[in-house]
C-alpha cells in the first residue's frame, strides 16, 4: 500500500502543480497555460500573470517546502530527536531580527532594499547557526547542548525583535514585520530562485550520499566509531548543510513553521526502513505539502491568500500533539 502511494505521489504532484497555476483570483485554461509556457514571445495578461507571478511563486514554495523538510530530516537524524526541526539552530529567530532591523531601518523598499534584508536576514540567520554550533561542539553530550544552545539563541533573538518592535514608533513599520515573520511568497524573483535552487540540490546530493553514515550515528557514537565512521565529520558537513540551506530559505520566504518538524515524519511513515532515497523523497513531500497549504489559503481569501505558515500551523500543532502522545505513550 505504502509502495504504490509513493509511485503515485509524484504525478499526483505534477497534476497539482498545474492545478495550482491555473487556479486562484482569476481561472487560467489549459490553452492559456500551454499558450504562456510554450510561447516565451507571449505578452499577454495572462502570460504576466503566469509567468512572472505565479510559476516564480510555485517554484519558490517547492523549494521552501523541500529545503525545510531535507533540513528537519537530517536535523533530527543528526541529533536523533524526533521533535527537532530546521529552527533548531536559532536560524528562524536570527533571520527575524536581521528582517526587522532592515525594516526599522527603512532598507527593505525597492529593489535595493530587498535585497539588502535579504542579505541582512541571511547574515543573522547564519551568525546565529554558527554561535549555537560552536556553543555546542565542545566537550561531550553535543546533541543536547545542540538543542539547549539553540533554544538560548532563540530566546535571545526575539527578545531583540520584541525590543526594537516596543521602541518603534511607526506603526507601518511593525505591522511590515509582522507580515514578514508569517511567511511570503509575494515578492520572489527568478534571481532568488536561482540562489536556492542550487543550494537545495547541492545539499540533496551531499546528503543522499552520505545518508547511511548519518544512519549509522543514530546507533551512538561508540558503534559509529567502531563501523569506521568520521563522527566529527558526518556532523560538520550535516549542520553545514542545514545551516546554509535553512538560512537562505528563511532570507527569502521568512519563517514557515512545522513543515521540517511534519514532513520528515510523514517519509518515515511511508517508508519505514532507512534509505539513503528518504531524502529525496522528503523533499518531494516538503514541497507538495506546503503547495498544498499555500492552495488551501489561497482558495479561502483569494485576492491576497492566507499566509502558508497559518495553514501549517492548523495542521502542525494537532500533528505535533499526536506525535509527542505517541513518542511518550
Amino acid at each position: 500500500m505504502m509502495k504504490w502511494i509513493n509511485i503515485s505521489l509524484l504525478p499526483l504532484a505534477i497534476i497539482f502543480c498545474l492545478i495550482y497555476l491555473a487556479t486562484g483570483e482569476t481561472f487560467l485554461s489549459i490553452d492559456q497555460l500551454w499558450t504562456s509556457l510554450s510561447d516565451a514571445t507571449d505578452t499577454s495578461w495572462t502570460s504576466i500573470v503566469l509567468r512572472d507571478i505565479r510559476l516564480p511563486r510555485l517554484v519558490l514554495i517547492l523549494l521552501t517546502g523541500a529545503s525545510l523538510a531535507v533540513s528537519g530530516f537530517v536535523m533530527q537524524t543528526l541529533v536523533a530527536n524526533p521533535m527537532a526541526d530546521p529552527y533548531l539552530l536559532g536560524t528562524s529567530s536570527g533571520a527575524s531580527l536581521g528582517a526587522t532591523i532592515s525594516v526599522l531601518m527603512h532598507r527593505s523598499v525597492g529593489f535595493i532594499g530587498t535585497a539588502f534584508s535579504g542579505l541582512l536576514s541571511f547574515t543573522m540567520a547564519l551568525i546565529a547557526s554558527l554561535i549555537c554550533i560552536s556553543i555546542a561542539g565542545k566537550g561531550k553530550n553535543t546533541s543536547l547542548k545542540l538543542i539547549l544552545s539553540g533554544l538560548s539563541i532563540s530566546s535571545i533573538s526575539m527578545a531583540l525583535v520584541s525590543l526594537l518592535i516596543y521602541l518603534s514608533s511607526e506603526d507601518d513599520k511593525i505591522r511590515q514585520v509582522v507580515f514578514w515573520t508569517l511567511g511570503s511568497f509575494d515578492t520572489v524573483t527568478w534571481a532568488q530562485l536561482s540562489l536556492l535552487a542550487p543550494v537545495l540540490f547541492l545539499v540533496l546530493i551531499v546528503q543522499t550520499l552520505g545518508a547511511q553514515h548519518l544512519y549509522v550515528l543514530m546507533l551512538g557514537n561508540e558503534k559509529a566509531a567502531q563501523l569506521g565512521v568520521s563522527i566529527k565529520k558526518v556532523r560538520w558537513v550535516a549542520l553545514i548543510s542545514v545551516v546554509l540551506l535553512t538560512s537562505l530559505t528563511v532570507s527569502i520566504a521568512g519563517p514557515v513553521g512545522f513543515i521540517g518538524l511534519m514532513v520528515p515524519h510523514i517519509t518515515r511513515l511511508l517508508n519505514s526502513s532507512p534509505s539513503r532515497w528518504n531524502i529525496a523523497r522528503t523533499a518531494l513531500h516538503g514541497g507538495f505539502f506546503l503547495l498544498i497549504a499555500d492552495w488551501i489559503g489561497r482558495l479561502i481569501i483569494p485576492s491576497t491568500g492566507l499566509p502558508a505558515s497559518l495553514i501549517m500551523s492548523i495542521t502542525g500543532v494537532p500533528f505535533l500533539l499526536w506525535l509527542m502522545n505517541k513518542k511518550m505513550a
